[in-house]
C-alpha cells in the first residue's frame, strides 16, 4: 500500500445540515434506497473534504505563498471562473 500525504480542504457542514436535509427532500436519487445512506451522511458528518484528488473533482482557486499560507482573492477566483468557462475544469 502506498499513501501519499497531501493538504486537504474541509468545510464545516454543521451549519449547512438543516438546509441540506430540507433540500434532499426534493432530490430524486436512484436507487431510492441510496437516499437513506446519503441522508445519514448529512446527519452524522460534521465536516466534508472538498479537495479530494479525483478525476471528477473541481479545482479550488487557492494558491500558497512563500510562507505556505493560502492566498485566496476574488480576482483569482474570477480569473479561474473565466478560464473554466472557456477551457473546462481541466484548464488547471
Amino acid at each position: 500500500m502506498i499513501l501519499r500525504g497531501s493538504k486537504q480542504w474541509f468545510i464545516d457542514t454543521k451549519c449547512l445540515q438543516e438546509k441540506g436535509l430540507k433540500a434532499l427532500e426534493n432530490v430524486k436519487i436512484h436507487p431510492e434506497i441510496s437516499k437513506n445512506g446519503f441522508q445519514g451522511v448529512i446527519e452524522n458528518r460534521p465536516y466534508w473534504c472538498i479537495s479530494r484528488q479525483r478525476v471528477w473533482g473541481v479545482p479550488i482557486p487557492a494558491f500558497y505563498d512563500e510562507n505556505d499560507s493560502p492566498v485566496i482573492k476574488r480576482t483569482i477566483i474570477e480569473k479561474m471562473c473565466q478560464n473554466i468557462e472557456k477551457h473546462g475544469t481541466d484548464c488547471w
